[in-house]
């Protein structure tokens, strides 16, 4: 493996020397291979390897960042310079700046999340292929398949003596059903990404979720406006826990931009919900031990025994906010700074089974697909567009399309309670969700 800690060590002593009091180099390297399937022919053939050097600069409360493609027709130390001379100008930042030494974390830096399986590019293209075929036979058509892999290193340098590296891998199948046909057409899909590959689902499993899922959403009914109790599939729950976790965002909070931003302690969930940071889950993805600011990480409960127990926070709104740094930096780009994350979201399973919950509800919305952003975090406000199935008289019955629900974060929250059918979704961990009695308009 290629050391590249002296390209990093490199900038790092000419930010020190230009006059900056803290400097952070990370370097990104990516190596995507993948297949695109439709129409019974290969459409697409990924072949992309990246380099990416990300920099940070902080004087006087006060931080710029650049990032670039490896090779550059220009030196890194031109970037560094380039930064440092725009400084000045740049917003002060009372909360900007590295991690003390004595926060850091303690143990190895390297950390290896990725699988030895390798898929070539012919294994992916039957994966495909076999896709498309299968969801054409079952449900009429698809508009296309796919099968990635994605190989990654990033390794990190900071001024306060922090030195990471860790390589993550990335397998991912998909594939999408079309049933009917026009103008009386639904589309589905299925998905996964998964850190290892034999943890990806199988080919026939993925296609026939997708086929049914278009299958049985034919022929939409129209439903009555009013209200009616709505309960969200593991997919669509998915959604609505990262809207919530992006109202307890220290980053938010700070800024005075969400609806919870004064109900640390209070009793304002459902008892059996419950929502943590887990990042040491098997095989999640996200899994060094140490945050992107080189913080060790811990497991934290965000919403336990009906309170909101703790906001999401890294250095930065730790700092403003006056709590304690816990270790929950993210990166999402190279040329903006680590921000408040949550690194493998897991909300338990409940005691009842969808079946249980459906069987108690004389008029209802199963949904199964959502558009739009759901939940506004600054006034707590809940409006988006579903389809999904009705439910009738404790039964699931017709789908539905083009329906808008509406209704209070703060109520949502009280009412929101698991079932038992708990799936991993990408960085989560999420079953059904019960949301209480909604505004519908059908």
């Amino acid at each position: 493996m290629k050391d590249i800690t002296p390209l990093l060590e490199l900038v790092l002593a000419r930010a020190k020397g230009l006059g900056a009091s803290a400097a952070e180099a990370v370097l990104h390297q990516s190596d995507h291979s993948g297949i695109d399937y439709t129409d019974g022919a290969i459409e697409n053939a990924t072949l992309a390897q990246t380099s990416r050097l990300g920099l940070r600069l902080i004087k006087d409360q006060r931080q710029g960042f650049a990032s670039f493609v490896l090779p550059n027709d220009r030196p890194a130390e031109y970037w560094v310079d380039e930064i440092f001379a725009r400084l000045a100008v740049l917003p002060e930042d009372k909360t900007c700046g590295l991690a003390k030494p004595a926060q850091l974390y303690g143990g190895g830096t390297f950390c290896d999340m990725r699988d030895t399986a390798r898929w070539t590019r012919a294994e992916m293209t039957e994966m495909a292929a076999e896709l498309w075929h299968q969801v054409k036979a079952i449900a009429g058509h698809s508009s296309g398949a796919s099968a990635d892999q994605i190989l990654s290193r990033t390794v990190s340098l900071s001024s306060n003596g922090f030195l990471a590296d860790y390589q993550e891998s990335r397998f991912q199948r998909y594939v999408s059903a079309i049933a009917g046909t026009a103008p009386d057409m639904e589309e589905d899909y299925a998905g996964e990404s998964r850190l290892y590959a034999e943890d990806v689902a199988s080919v026939p499993a993925m296609a026939t979720e997708a086929a049914e899922r278009a299958m049985t959403a034919m022929q939409p009914q129209p439903v009555p406006s009013g209200q009616a109790e709505v309960i969200f599939e593991p997919r669509i729950a998915a959604r609505l826990v990262r809207q919530f976790i992006a109202a307890i965002n220290g980053a938010q909070v700070l800024r005075g931009a969400s609806f919870l931003a004064d109900k640390i302690g209070e009793d304002i969930v459902h008892k059996a919900f419950s929502l943590r940071d887990d990042p040491f889950r098997y095989r999640c993805f996200s899994a060094a031990p140490f945050d992107a600011e080189g913080l060790p990480k811990q497991v934290h409960d965000h919403f336990k025994f009906g309170k909101l127990q703790k906001f999401v926070l890294d250095l930065a709104s730790s700092r403003g906010l006056g709590l304690v740094a816990q270790g929950q930096a993210v990166r999402s780009g190279l040329d903006t700074p680590p921000a408040p994350g949550i690194a493998h979201a897991v909300v338990d399973n409940g005691s009842r089974s969808v079946t249980e919950m459906i069987a108690d509800i004389d008029e209802g919305l199963w949904v199964t697909k959502m558009i739009g952003s759901g939940l506004n975090i600054v006034t707590g406000q809940f409006s988006c567009g579903v389809a999904g199935f009705r439910i009738q008289n404790g039964c699931r019955t017709t789908p539905f399309r083009n329906v808008t629900i509406a209704g209070d974060g703060l109520e949502i929250l009280k009412q929101l309670c698991p079932a038992n059918d708990q799936r991993t979704i990408g960085t989560m961990e999420v079953p059904s969700l019960y949301l209480g009695t909604l505004m519908v308009g059908g």
